[in-house]
């Protein structure tokens, strides 16, 4: 009897299969809390479906852009699950836990979330300014989390237990659900909220700095902050809220200007009259000019072509090239993602 062997699969196959292991990476990063991990796969899920190409494939993408959705929504459910759990096996143990076990119950909180996402929803509609958009959002989303308490009882300033992300997660459920309701198109949806998502991210820092700062005009608030101020009974309430929790104490902006500060200052050069020779003069070794570091070169030729791209991007006019250029640019923000945590 003749041996039969199996049909090699088309190259869209075999990508259709690394997307749905990329996938199943997805829930096991979520129940272990790891939420940047599973942020990072979830980019990566959607640059390799943005990159298929062939017949039907706006089909094929939106099913899997479907399992994605529904494998992140079955993993935080599962997630949160497991830490009511967790508690309630502390409770019976003796074990004691202050965390939060159902943000709806926190006063006002509720209503907190619905204003979010109605000004979410109303911001993307009227094409407000990401940037604008996502300050006002990452500062509401902190005022919303530091009235969850971690299991310490300390204020969830970084969002790290189940009911902070349930609460994150439940406010964009709502936009989400708003904007469909609308009209507006699933994919343009997804588009615009990935969009915030990632703007609300890069202001979650410079949010948490100035909500800390705020604290030494606001005794009230700082009050939440217990174990903080007992740390640092002789220090300023935001002195003692940054000493406890470890937060950066400069913006990006700020720290920015700082590495900038310094890197001139490397580039200048030590010796007499700061001429950039070293204290010897003859040049050589530690006594040599130093030079400015190549890398503000590669940045300054990013920001160039970032220049020309905005330019260039108008040209865009099928759906899969723009859907392609959306994937090259999330890579690209990765990569730069990558850079920043370097220095």
């Amino acid at each position: 009897m003749a041996e039969t062997t199996a049909t090699p699969k088309t190259a869209r196959e075999l990508k259709v299969e690394e997307i749905h292991n990329a996938i199943e990476r997805i829930a096991p990063l979520i129940a272990e809390g790891n939420t940047d991990g599973a942020e990072a796969v979830k980019v990566e899920t959607e640059a390799l479906i943005s990159a298929l190409r062939g017949k039907d494939i706006a089909a094929v993408k939106a099913t899997l852009r479907n399992d994605v959705r529904k494998a992140v929504e079955a993993a935080e459910k599962a997630a949160v699950k497991a830490s009511k759990e967790l508690a309630k096996a502390a409770a019976k143990t003796g074990a004691i836990t202050k965390e939060t076990q159902d943000y709806t119950t926190v006063p006002g909180l509720v209503e907190l979330v619905a204003e979010t996402a109605k000004k979410l929803f109303e911001g993307v509609q009227h094409e407000l300014k990401t940037a604008d958009l996502a300050a006002i959002i990452a500062a509401e989303n902190l005022a919303a989390r530091v009235q969850i308490s971690n299991a310490s009882g300390d204020p969830d300033w970084d969002g790290s237990t189940a009911e902070s992300k349930r609460l994150t997660t439940d406010t964009l459920s709502q936009v989400w659900e708003a904007l469909v309701a609308s009209g507006v198109e699933e994919t343009e949806a997804k588009d615009a909220m990935e969009r915030l998502g990632t703007a609300v991210s890069n202001k979650r820092r410079d949010v948490a700095i100035e909500y800390v700062r705020a604290l030494d005009e606001n005794p009230e608030e700082a009050a939440r902050w217990t174990r903080a101020l007992a740390a640092n009974p002789d220090a300023k309430p935001s002195e003692a809220v940054f000493a406890f929790t470890g937060m950066p104490q400069l913006t990006r902006a700020e720290d920015a200007k700082r590495r900038r500060a310094l890197a001139a200052a490397d580039a200048s050069g030590s010796g007499d009259g700061g001429s950039g020779e070293g204290g010897d003069g003859d040049g050589t070794e530690d006594g040599a000019r130093k030079s400015t570091p190549r890398i503000f070169a590669n940045l300054k030729a990013i920001k160039e072509n970032a220049d020309k791209a905005k330019e260039n991007m108008k040209s865009l006019k099928s759906d899969e090239d723009k859907a392609a250029a959306r994937a090259e640019l999330r890579d690209l923000l990765d990569e730069l993602a990558e850079l920043r945590g370097l220095v």
